[in-house]
């Protein structure tokens, strides 16, 4: 079964929300617990220097782009879990819900 986006509010936008959003650890493939994965990469970069709306994106079939950053930009801003599990799961997540994502941080704008 493939993941899907799920609604975020502007207040779990500002403050995080990670609850029914990120996966549990033991469901992350390993994979993206490695630095060297582009998934992981591109997380670790967006979470230290935000995202530019100049980031080029294109979704998996079915899945609403906006649904999917807010998804992963609640988790990010939040304070739980652990830095480990929050950028995998993160990049689970982005590899879940793009076929493509070439970032461009705010840093870079």
């Amino acid at each position: 079964m493939a993941l899907t986006p799920i609604k975020v509010t502007k207040t779990e936008l500002a403050f995080g929300r990670i609850d029914g959003l990120l996966p549990d650890m033991e469901k992350i493939p390993k994979e993206f617990f490695n630095e060297n994965n582009k998934c992981h990469h591109i997380i670790s970069k967006w979470f230290f220097y935000g995202l530019s709306l100049k980031t080029d994106v294109e979704p998996k079939d079915g899945i609403n782009i906006a649904d999917a950053i807010n998804h992963i930009s609640a988790i990010l801003a939040s304070y739980q879990p652990k830095h480990e599990h929050k950028i995998a799961g993160c990049a689970y997540l982005l590899n879940e819900f793009f076929s493509e994502f070439n970032l461009v941080t705010a840093k870079n704008d």
